[in-house]
């Protein structure tokens, strides 16, 4: 019997040396190698500022990244915003640092904030300030395409919940905007301009043009609402919408022929300034607005 064992111990040993030799895996170890590994959700790399894990005291300095942010229900991570920040209700609860102009920076500091989102760069000088006192900063800009809007909701799924839960999330917060863009494909508003403050024609390179677009073709050429009247009326406009209470009466726009037969809807331009899920409730407006024309 005893020199059972000892033989069994010996092949044993032979067996693992073999193994070693030829470069293969012993039965424990190719257990372990099989089993499937997890995903690391942080860091987090959003526009070239790391995250190792979820910030739990933010500052939001942009309207529309608040709305953003209460869309997935993060409002109790804000502890800080700006006083144009009026939606949702629980973000307005929030302590406010200022205006979005001036904003007070030592308020900001005072409150120890994980993350500062802006969607413009700061001054240099305040920039500095805010980092030399563990501020870090993350400028998430104003989307112009719709694309560009679902990768902002990636960007802050991705920065509260990780690189493949957030972002998963992200895309499922995103859903409702982008059904409701999907079915405003079956309204045809023809030819159309947005017109905004200052009697200026929303550009294809913006986000109004992007968002009603889907409704028709955009009138007015041109980049960065500078477009070209001219062109405009050349084209034939088909349906008018203001962004608020524009006095268009002595404008060019007298000349079209949506004016004169009364095809002129308004909508409120807030919408296009602080884009979130709100934009359902627009597409819905003009929706309305297209039957009752029709």
């Amino acid at each position: 019997m005893r020199k059972f064992i000892l033989s069994a111990l010996l092949l044993s040993v032979l067996m693992l040396t073999s193994c070693e030799k030829l470069g293969l895996s012993t039965p424990e170890e190719t257990t372990a190698a099989t089993e499937p590994t997890v995903p690391r959700e942080y860091p987090v790399v959003v526009n070239s500022v790391t995250f190792n894990s979820a910030p739990k005291r933010v500052v939001v300095l942009t309207p529309f990244i608040g709305e953003i942010i209460g869309d997935f229900g993060f409002e109790s991570r804000v502890v800080g915003r700006v006083n144009e920040c009026v939606y949702p209700d629980k973000l307005v609860e929030k302590t406010s640092i200022g205006s979005g102009l001036s904003p007070d920076y030592n308020r900001i500091i005072a409150l120890s904030p994980d993350v500062l989102l802006t969607s413009a760069e700061l001054p240099q000088q305040e920039r500095f300030f805010l980092e030399k006192n563990n501020v870090k900063i993350l400028t998430i800009e104003y989307p112009t395409s719709i694309s560009a809007l679902k990768n902002v909701y990636r960007d802050i799924g991705r920065l509260f919940g990780g690189e493949q839960t957030g972002g998963i999330n992200g895309e499922e917060v995103f859903a409702p905007l982008s059904h409701a863009l999907d079915n405003s494909k079956a309204v045809n508003l023809g030819n159309f301009v947005y017109i905004t403050e200052g009697i200026r024609a929303a550009t294809p390179d913006t986000l109004e043009s992007a968002v009603l677009s889907c409704f028709g073709r955009n009138a007015a050429d041109g980049t960065r609402y500078n477009a070209d009247k001219d062109a405009i009326l050349g084209v034939g406009v088909n349906l008018i919408i203001l962004g608020g209470d524009y006095p268009i009466a002595d404008s060019f726009l007298s000349l079209t022929a949506a004016y004169g037969e009364g095809r002129v809807i308004k909508i409120d331009n807030a919408y296009f300034e602080r884009p979130s899920l709100r934009l359902v409730k627009l597409i819905e407006q003009v929706t309305d607005e297209y039957i009752r024309l029709n």
